[in-house]
């Protein structure tokens, strides 16, 4: 193994906006349908939460309704890196 590893590749500032406006154009398409489609909404809520507070994919897996403390803002990650339990703020 080598001593020194890279660091993983990391989207674009422009490659995340991408995603973003691609999810909002889905989730506006199926709004004006009979059929209201809630899964490109959850996909379009996951990914802005992941990007906005940096958790990991199998954090916002694990995440359940009790761990959002709504009035104060608070985002409760149970199982986090190295199973730590962490509080994240929410950025907006």
């Amino acid at each position: 193994m080598d001593a020194y590893q890279s660091l993983p590749e990391v989207a674009s500032f422009e490659e995340i906006q991408e995603c973003l406006k691609e999810l909002r154009r889905q989730v506006d398409s199926s709004l004006g349908r009979r059929q209201f489609d809630p899964i490109r909404k959850r996909n379009l809520a996951l990914f802005s939460l992941m990007y906005a507070t940096g958790i990991r994919a199998g954090e916002v897996a694990n995440l359940q309704l009790r761990d959002v403390l709504w009035e104060d803002q608070v985002l409760c990650i149970r199982a986090g890196k190295g199973r730590k339990k962490s509080q994240s703020t929410p950025c907006w």
